[in-house]
């Protein structure tokens, strides 16, 4: 489910006797390291949500970056999250 930074008020209450947790990265070009350490925190939660850098951000890493768009590179992560949070400029 696609959430955004002013919901998350409304999914502590939802899932108030739930250990959330949140993890950000870029996931641009989805690897094992990725996995495992999604794999870690979703073991050690209930509830997980995944922040995804904006195109803008993963700009920096390099001229040839984002390699696969913020719109698109959620379906690699889609079995290890509860909810989706693309950050963008104005969160």
């Amino acid at each position: 489910m696609i959430t955004t930074y002013d919901k998350l008020n409304d999914i502590r209450k939802k899932h108030k006797d739930k250990k959330i947790s949140i993890c950000t990265g870029s996931f641009d070009l989805f690897h094992y390291s990725h996995l495992m350490f999604l794999k870690y925190i979703k073991q050690h939660s209930d509830i997980l949500i995944v922040v995804i850098k904006s195109d803008k951000d993963v700009k920096a890493k390099g001229k040839n970056r984002p390699i696969i768009n913020e719109n698109k590179n959620h379906s690699s992560t889609r079995k290890w999250f509860s909810y989706i949070w693309y950050n963008k400029q104005d969160n």
